[in-house]
Protein backbone atom coordinates (compact mmCIF):
# COMPACT_ATOMS: atom_id res chain seq x y z
CA UNK A 1 0.00 0.00 0.00
CA UNK A 2 1.45 3.69 -0.74
CA UNK A 3 1.48 5.84 2.01
CA UNK A 4 -0.39 9.20 2.91
CA UNK A 5 1.68 11.80 4.47
CA UNK A 6 0.09 14.24 5.99
CA UNK A 7 1.46 17.78 7.54
CA UNK A 8 0.38 18.74 11.19
CA UNK A 9 0.95 20.96 13.79
CA UNK A 10 3.13 20.54 16.24
CA UNK A 11 0.18 21.14 18.76
CA UNK A 12 -1.82 18.24 16.76
CA UNK A 13 1.34 15.81 16.31
CA UNK A 14 1.14 15.14 20.21
CA UNK A 15 -2.35 14.82 20.48
CA UNK A 16 -2.89 12.28 17.44
CA UNK A 17 0.60 10.42 17.76
CA UNK A 18 2.03 9.20 21.46
CA UNK A 19 5.90 9.26 21.43
CA UNK A 20 6.42 8.48 17.80
CA UNK A 21 5.04 4.92 18.27
CA UNK A 22 6.24 3.20 15.27
CA UNK A 23 7.59 6.00 13.51
CA UNK A 24 10.76 6.42 11.69
CA UNK A 25 12.26 9.57 10.44
CA UNK A 26 12.94 10.59 6.98
CA UNK A 27 14.01 14.38 5.60
CA UNK A 28 12.07 16.72 7.76
CA UNK A 29 9.52 15.23 9.14
CA UNK A 30 8.76 11.16 10.59
CA UNK A 31 7.40 8.54 7.90
CA UNK A 32 6.15 5.21 9.44
CA UNK A 33 5.33 2.69 6.70
CA UNK A 34 2.97 0.10 7.53
CA UNK A 35 -0.39 -1.04 6.54
CA UNK A 36 -3.75 0.28 7.53
CA UNK A 37 -6.01 -2.16 9.81
CA UNK A 38 -9.58 -1.68 9.73
CA UNK A 39 -11.50 -1.94 13.18
CA UNK A 40 -12.94 -5.50 12.24
CA UNK A 41 -9.34 -6.70 11.94
CA UNK A 42 -9.67 -6.63 7.95
CA UNK A 43 -6.27 -4.98 5.89
CA UNK A 44 -7.32 -2.31 3.38
CA UNK A 45 -6.53 -3.23 -0.03
CA UNK A 46 -3.81 -1.84 -1.63
CA UNK A 47 -4.02 -0.83 -5.44
CA UNK A 48 -4.31 2.78 -7.17
CA UNK A 49 -7.68 4.45 -7.56
CA UNK A 50 -8.15 6.28 -11.03
CA UNK A 51 -10.75 8.66 -8.84
CA UNK A 52 -9.04 12.08 -7.54
CA UNK A 53 -8.34 11.10 -3.97
CA UNK A 54 -11.00 12.23 -1.35
CA UNK A 55 -7.85 13.40 0.95
CA UNK A 56 -6.90 15.68 -1.79
CA UNK A 57 -9.80 17.67 -1.21
CA UNK A 58 -9.86 20.86 0.89
CA UNK A 59 -5.76 20.26 1.50
CA UNK A 60 -3.36 22.86 -0.55
CA UNK A 61 -1.82 21.19 -3.23
CA UNK A 62 0.79 23.66 -3.56
CA UNK A 63 2.76 21.31 -1.15
CA UNK A 64 3.33 18.64 -2.84
CA UNK A 65 5.42 16.93 -0.26
CA UNK A 66 1.98 16.32 2.08
CA UNK A 67 0.77 13.77 -1.04
CA UNK A 68 2.90 11.55 -2.36
CA UNK A 69 0.18 9.42 -3.88
CA UNK A 70 -3.61 9.28 -4.70
CA UNK A 71 -4.80 5.86 -4.00
CA UNK A 72 -8.05 4.99 -2.47
CA UNK A 73 -7.33 3.81 1.00
CA UNK A 74 -10.61 3.32 2.48
CA UNK A 75 -13.76 1.95 1.21
CA UNK A 76 -16.66 3.77 1.18
CA UNK A 77 -17.60 2.96 4.60
CA UNK A 78 -14.57 4.75 6.07
CA UNK A 79 -14.39 7.38 3.60
CA UNK A 80 -17.08 9.71 5.60
CA UNK A 81 -15.45 10.01 9.13
CA UNK A 82 -11.68 10.05 7.63
CA UNK A 83 -12.56 13.31 5.59
CA UNK A 84 -13.96 14.89 8.85
CA UNK A 85 -10.90 14.37 10.23
CA UNK A 86 -8.57 16.05 8.06
CA UNK A 87 -10.67 19.07 7.73
CA UNK A 88 -10.16 20.01 10.91
CA UNK A 89 -6.59 20.19 10.48
CA UNK A 90 -5.53 23.63 9.93
CA UNK A 91 -2.29 23.99 7.68
CA UNK A 92 0.36 26.65 8.90
CA UNK A 93 3.93 27.19 6.38
CA UNK A 94 5.44 28.49 8.90
CA UNK A 95 5.18 25.28 11.26
CA UNK A 96 7.27 22.61 12.31
CA UNK A 97 7.30 20.52 9.55
CA UNK A 98 6.12 16.36 10.44
CA UNK A 99 4.33 13.93 8.33
CA UNK A 100 3.08 10.76 9.94
CA UNK A 101 1.58 8.19 8.40
CA UNK A 102 -2.01 6.80 9.07
CA UNK A 103 -1.03 3.81 10.83
CA UNK A 104 0.63 6.25 13.43
CA UNK A 105 -3.07 7.91 13.82
CA UNK A 106 -5.02 4.67 14.06
CA UNK A 107 -2.35 2.51 16.36
CA UNK A 108 -2.34 4.41 19.86
CA UNK A 109 -1.29 2.15 22.61
CA UNK A 110 -2.21 3.26 26.23
CA UNK A 111 0.37 0.83 27.87
CA UNK A 112 3.17 3.16 26.02
CA UNK A 113 4.03 5.98 27.41
CA UNK A 114 6.47 8.68 27.38
CA UNK A 115 9.38 8.37 30.05
CA UNK A 116 11.93 10.16 32.12
CA UNK A 117 15.61 9.35 31.64
CA UNK A 118 18.09 7.91 34.44
CA UNK A 119 19.16 11.15 34.39
CA UNK A 120 16.70 13.15 34.87
CA UNK A 121 15.30 11.25 37.78
CA UNK A 122 18.52 11.38 39.33
CA UNK A 123 19.05 15.11 39.32
CA UNK A 124 15.58 15.70 40.47
CA UNK A 125 16.04 13.11 43.47
CA UNK A 126 19.66 15.09 43.75
CA UNK A 127 17.76 18.30 43.90
CA UNK A 128 14.90 17.41 46.26
CA UNK A 129 17.71 15.83 48.59
CA UNK A 130 19.78 19.06 49.10
CA UNK A 131 16.57 21.43 49.46
CA UNK A 132 15.58 18.56 52.24
CA UNK A 133 19.06 18.75 54.07
CA UNK A 134 18.87 22.37 54.31
CA UNK A 135 15.10 22.71 55.77
CA UNK A 136 14.85 19.36 57.86
CA UNK A 137 16.54 20.49 60.65
CA UNK A 138 14.80 24.20 61.15
CA UNK A 139 11.82 22.42 60.96
CA UNK A 140 12.18 19.25 63.39
CA UNK A 141 13.74 22.13 65.96
CA UNK A 142 10.32 23.69 65.41
CA UNK A 143 8.17 20.93 65.94
CA UNK A 144 10.19 20.01 68.89
CA UNK A 145 9.84 23.43 70.48
CA UNK A 146 6.39 23.28 70.35
CA UNK A 147 5.87 19.97 71.51
CA UNK A 148 7.95 21.14 74.43
CA UNK A 149 6.03 24.33 74.65
CA UNK A 150 2.68 22.11 74.83
CA UNK A 151 4.34 19.83 77.35
CA UNK A 152 4.81 22.61 79.55
CA UNK A 153 1.34 24.65 79.56
CA UNK A 154 0.05 20.92 80.25
CA UNK A 155 1.73 20.54 83.35
CA UNK A 156 0.95 24.35 84.40
CA UNK A 157 -2.90 23.13 83.98
CA UNK A 158 -2.84 20.24 85.95
CA UNK A 159 -1.17 21.47 88.84
CA UNK A 160 -3.02 24.48 88.68
CA UNK A 161 -6.23 22.79 88.79
CA UNK A 162 -5.20 20.25 91.09
CA UNK A 163 -4.49 23.43 93.45
CA UNK A 164 -8.09 25.16 92.83
CA UNK A 165 -9.38 22.31 94.00
CA UNK A 166 -6.86 21.63 97.01
CA UNK A 167 -7.43 25.40 97.86
CA UNK A 168 -11.46 24.67 98.23
CA UNK A 169 -11.25 21.32 100.56
CA UNK A 170 -7.99 22.56 102.57
CA UNK A 171 -7.72 26.31 102.78
CA UNK A 172 -3.84 28.36 102.07
CA UNK A 173 -0.93 25.76 103.20
CA UNK A 174 -0.64 27.43 106.35
CA UNK A 175 -3.97 25.57 107.90
CA UNK A 176 -3.04 22.26 106.13
CA UNK A 177 -2.40 19.40 108.36
CA UNK A 178 0.96 17.65 107.06
CA UNK A 179 4.22 16.84 108.45
CA UNK A 180 6.54 16.23 105.00
CA UNK A 181 6.64 16.42 101.34
CA UNK A 182 5.12 13.19 101.16
CA UNK A 183 1.69 14.28 103.09
CA UNK A 184 1.68 17.47 100.40
CA UNK A 185 1.96 14.93 97.47
CA UNK A 186 -1.24 13.33 99.29
CA UNK A 187 -2.93 16.11 98.85
CA UNK A 188 -2.48 16.94 95.05
CA UNK A 189 -2.29 13.37 94.33
CA UNK A 190 -6.30 13.52 95.42
CA UNK A 191 -6.96 16.08 92.49
CA UNK A 192 -4.99 14.49 89.42
CA UNK A 193 -5.72 11.52 87.57
CA UNK A 194 -3.58 8.54 86.69
CA UNK A 195 -0.76 10.20 89.16
CA UNK A 196 1.93 7.99 90.74
CA UNK A 197 3.12 9.34 93.49
CA UNK A 198 6.78 8.73 94.75
CA UNK A 199 7.99 9.38 98.56
CA UNK A 200 10.85 11.56 99.16
CA UNK A 201 14.04 9.63 98.76
CA UNK A 202 12.23 6.88 96.45
CA UNK A 203 14.39 5.94 93.36
CA UNK A 204 13.80 6.04 89.75
CA UNK A 205 10.90 8.86 89.87
CA UNK A 206 12.76 12.10 89.75
CA UNK A 207 16.17 11.07 89.35
CA UNK A 208 19.06 12.98 91.51
CA UNK A 209 21.22 13.30 87.75
CA UNK A 210 23.26 16.22 86.92
CA UNK A 211 21.60 18.57 84.74
CA UNK A 212 22.79 21.59 82.64
CA UNK A 213 21.57 25.62 83.33
CA UNK A 214 20.16 27.25 80.16
CA UNK A 215 23.71 28.40 78.56
CA UNK A 216 25.06 24.23 79.30
CA UNK A 217 27.14 24.28 82.56
CA UNK A 218 26.90 21.79 84.76
CA UNK A 219 24.56 22.39 87.78
CA UNK A 220 22.77 20.37 90.46
CA UNK A 221 19.38 20.81 92.23
CA UNK A 222 18.26 24.17 93.35
CA UNK A 223 18.92 24.26 97.51
CA UNK A 224 16.05 22.02 98.35
CA UNK A 225 14.28 21.90 95.73
CA UNK A 226 13.10 18.27 94.40
CA UNK A 227 15.22 18.15 91.44
CA UNK A 228 16.84 14.89 92.72
CA UNK A 229 15.30 11.94 94.44
CA UNK A 230 12.75 13.28 96.75
CA UNK A 231 8.76 13.56 96.54
CA UNK A 232 7.52 13.71 93.40
CA UNK A 233 4.41 13.31 91.30
CA UNK A 234 4.51 11.06 87.71
CA UNK A 235 1.70 11.86 85.43
CA UNK A 236 0.34 9.38 83.20
CA UNK A 237 2.02 11.31 79.92
CA UNK A 238 5.46 11.15 81.92
CA UNK A 239 5.76 14.59 83.51
CA UNK A 240 7.47 14.60 86.58
CA UNK A 241 6.69 17.45 89.44
CA UNK A 242 9.11 17.10 92.54
CA UNK A 243 8.02 19.17 95.89
CA UNK A 244 10.24 21.06 97.85
CA UNK A 245 11.67 24.16 98.90
CA UNK A 246 14.92 26.42 99.10
CA UNK A 247 13.90 26.83 103.18
CA UNK A 248 12.99 24.16 105.82
CA UNK A 249 9.89 22.21 105.55
CA UNK A 250 8.29 24.53 108.83
CA UNK A 251 9.23 27.85 107.07
CA UNK A 252 8.23 26.93 103.63
CA UNK A 253 4.60 25.64 105.02
CA UNK A 254 4.31 29.25 106.89
CA UNK A 255 4.87 30.93 102.99
CA UNK A 256 6.21 34.09 105.35
CA UNK A 257 10.17 33.53 104.31
CA UNK A 258 9.87 34.35 100.71
CA UNK A 259 7.56 35.78 97.97
CA UNK A 260 5.88 31.93 97.79
CA UNK A 261 5.54 29.08 99.88
CA UNK A 262 7.00 26.21 98.26
CA UNK A 263 7.66 25.17 94.49
CA UNK A 264 7.36 22.20 92.08
CA UNK A 265 10.21 21.84 89.70
CA UNK A 266 8.85 19.79 86.49
CA UNK A 267 10.21 18.17 83.88
CA UNK A 268 8.00 17.63 80.86
CA UNK A 269 9.83 14.60 79.73
CA UNK A 270 10.99 12.85 82.71
CA UNK A 271 14.36 11.12 82.61
CA UNK A 272 14.37 11.59 78.83
CA UNK A 273 17.59 14.05 78.08
CA UNK A 274 18.41 16.82 77.68
CA UNK A 275 17.62 17.59 81.28
CA UNK A 276 18.88 20.49 81.46
CA UNK A 277 16.80 24.30 82.56
CA UNK A 278 15.25 25.95 80.66
CA UNK A 279 14.55 23.47 77.82
CA UNK A 280 12.89 20.79 79.78
CA UNK A 281 13.37 21.53 83.26
CA UNK A 282 10.93 24.68 84.77
CA UNK A 283 9.86 25.65 88.35
CA UNK A 284 6.72 27.02 89.05
CA UNK A 285 6.14 28.47 92.70
CA UNK A 286 3.29 27.65 95.18
CA UNK A 287 1.91 30.96 96.38
CA UNK A 288 -0.94 31.30 98.74
CA UNK A 289 -3.81 31.48 95.61
CA UNK A 290 -2.34 30.40 93.32
CA UNK A 291 0.40 28.92 90.92
CA UNK A 292 2.80 30.93 89.03
CA UNK A 293 5.74 30.28 86.86
CA UNK A 294 9.21 31.56 88.28
CA UNK A 295 10.08 34.56 86.37
CA UNK A 296 6.77 35.73 86.44
CA UNK A 297 6.23 39.57 87.28
CA UNK A 298 6.70 40.43 90.72
CA UNK A 299 8.07 36.66 91.94
CA UNK A 300 10.81 35.83 93.40
CA UNK A 301 13.53 34.73 90.43
CA UNK A 302 12.98 37.12 87.50
CA UNK A 303 16.37 37.33 85.33
CA UNK A 304 16.75 33.65 85.89
CA UNK A 305 16.14 33.26 81.85
CA UNK A 306 19.12 35.05 80.23
CA UNK A 307 20.61 33.04 77.39
CA UNK A 308 23.62 35.42 77.53
CA UNK A 309 25.33 34.84 81.03
CA UNK A 310 27.81 32.55 81.55
CA UNK A 311 27.80 31.62 85.05
CA UNK A 312 25.14 31.60 87.88
CA UNK A 313 25.78 31.74 91.84
CA UNK A 314 25.57 28.04 93.23
CA UNK A 315 21.85 27.79 94.50
CA UNK A 316 20.57 30.52 91.53
CA UNK A 317 20.14 28.26 88.77
CA UNK A 318 19.92 29.94 84.74
CA UNK A 319 16.96 28.61 82.99
CA UNK A 320 14.62 27.97 85.76
CA UNK A 321 12.54 31.63 85.84
CA UNK A 322 12.23 30.46 82.08
CA UNK A 323 8.52 29.35 81.94
CA UNK A 324 6.75 32.19 82.59
CA UNK A 325 8.27 33.34 79.29
CA UNK A 326 7.28 29.96 77.49
CA UNK A 327 3.35 29.95 78.87
CA UNK A 328 3.14 33.32 78.16
CA UNK A 329 4.90 34.24 74.47
CA UNK A 330 4.46 30.33 73.36
CA UNK A 331 8.05 30.16 72.15
CA UNK A 332 11.85 29.22 73.57
CA UNK A 333 13.10 32.22 71.19
CA UNK A 334 15.92 32.65 74.15
CA UNK A 335 17.78 29.24 72.73
CA UNK A 336 17.88 30.90 69.75
CA UNK A 337 20.72 33.21 71.06
CA UNK A 338 22.19 30.16 73.13
CA UNK A 339 22.88 29.11 69.94
CA UNK A 340 24.25 31.76 68.03
CA UNK A 341 21.73 33.93 66.56
CA UNK A 342 22.34 37.47 67.90
CA UNK A 343 18.71 38.34 66.64
CA UNK A 344 17.31 36.84 69.75
CA UNK A 345 20.38 38.31 71.67
CA UNK A 346 19.75 41.40 74.27
CA UNK A 347 16.76 40.82 75.03
CA UNK A 348 14.38 40.23 78.52
CA UNK A 349 12.80 36.94 78.73
CA UNK A 350 11.29 37.52 81.55
CA UNK A 351 8.55 39.68 83.53
CA UNK A 352 9.26 42.66 85.85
Amino acid sequence: MTVLNIQFLASDIVSLAPCGEGVRRTGEGFVGSQEVRRSRGQYIENHPSPQPSPIGEGVNNSHPELVLGSHKILKRRGQLSVYKMLKQVQHDENSLKRTYSLINLFSYSPRKRCAFTLAEVLITLGIIGIVAAMTMPALIANHLEKERVTRLKKAYSTLSNAYISVLDEYGPPQYWDVENWDDVNNIFAKYIKNVKICKDGEKYCFLDIERKDLVNNNVYGIGGASSGASASLVMSDGIVAGVGAQVSFEAAMSCTNLLYCFHFTVDINGDKLPNQWGVDTFTFHVLEDRIAPRGAQGLWGAGLCDPEATNMAAGWINGSGCGAWVLQMGNMDYLKCVKGNKKYCGKKYYFN
